[in-house]
């Protein structure tokens, strides 16, 4: 009886049966199964008592549910967090190579969006199995909460390659035009405009990269580098009325929680110092390539 309560639940689960449905249906079956043998046992053995078969019968029936419940729970939750996976990683990617200044309002948009989705088809899926208010919630939590750690997951790969990224940024804005044309570097090209240009380009990544803002709460990180890297450095910051000391003279930003950094101030001014470095020669071709070209 209890090998074909197996065989039935799995049958009717493979034909696309709900969960709970089903295993009432296969229990109560067996059941009805259990006690017709029982009876014709009773005909031949007047003395045979089944309470004992019986339980055993049941006991063994709501183990085997139990556990199929656990698999197929575990199963449906990866099926979500790969769907998850899917929407949130490679779009998270794309949103942040742009370094635009409105990067995280759109990846905010992309991740309220894609998780309530499905989040919802997850509840849903969840009702076949009958489960527990509490259970239920738990299970949902969990999935908002894999939603969120594959968005800071992505963010901090991106950040971890933020000097990569910041040079791809400067060489791109320094050697095209606005209309993504090669720079040729006639008399009339203002170099250090479009340097300064190119570094703010790089810098506005560095900004979009160094935290995490799903939360929507607004932050000095991109000011705060600003007056400290681009605009002149200490004297710039000193005369600021916003900043008391150097903002990237700590391991923490004003109003941003250590969990959601990814790139701290002291490695900002660190990283900014190395990419100045190692984007000088260019600069420099530029402005000999310019010189030659006044002097033909």
């Amino acid at each position: 009886v209890l090998s074909k309560f197996k065989n039935d639940l799995e049958q009717l689960l493979r034909s696309g049966e709900r969960f709970a449905a089903s295993a009432r249906h296969c229990a109560q079956s067996s059941s009805v199964e259990f006690e017709a043998g029982w009876r014709d046992a009773v005909v031949k053995h007047a003395d045979w008592d089944g309470t004992n078969s019986r339980n055993k019968l049941q006991q063994s029936m709501e183990v085997h549910t139990a556990c199929l419940r656990i698999a197929k729970l575990d199963e449906l939750k990866a099926t979500y967090k790969k769907k998850l996976l899917d929407a949130l990683s490679g779009p998270v990617q794309s949103i942040l190579e742009t370094g635009e200044r409105d990067s995280w309002a759109s990846i905010r948009r992309l991740y309220r969006r894609e998780t309530e989705h499905i989040i919802l088809t997850f509840s849903d899926s969840l009702s076949e199995y009958e489960l527990d208010q509490t259970t239920s919630v738990e299970m949902v939590l969990e999935l908002r909460e894999h939603a969120r750690c594959t968005v800071v997951k992505k963010a901090r790969e991106e950040a971890g390659n933020i000097l990569i990224r910041m040079k791809g940024r400067f060489s791109t804005v320094l050697s095209h035009d606005k209309d993504l044309m090669p720079r040729t570097w006639i008399a009339n090209e203002d170099i250090h405009a479009i340097t300064r240009e190119a570094r703010l380009a790089a810098l506005r990544l560095m900004s979009v990269m160094a935290a995490v803002r799903l939360d929507d709460k607004p932050d000095k990180i991109d000011r705060a580098l600003m007056v400290s890297l681009l605009d002149g450095g200490p004297l710039c910051w000193k005369r600021s009325i916003e900043f008391t000391s150097d903002p990237l003279a700590s391991t923490t930003w004003q109003e941003v929680s250590p969990q959601d950094t990814l790139i701290t101030p002291v490695q900002c001014k660190s990283i900014w110092r190395q990419f100045k470095a190692e984007t000088e020669y260019p600069v420099a071709q530029a402005i000999l390539m310019q010189a030659g070209s006044t002097q033909t």
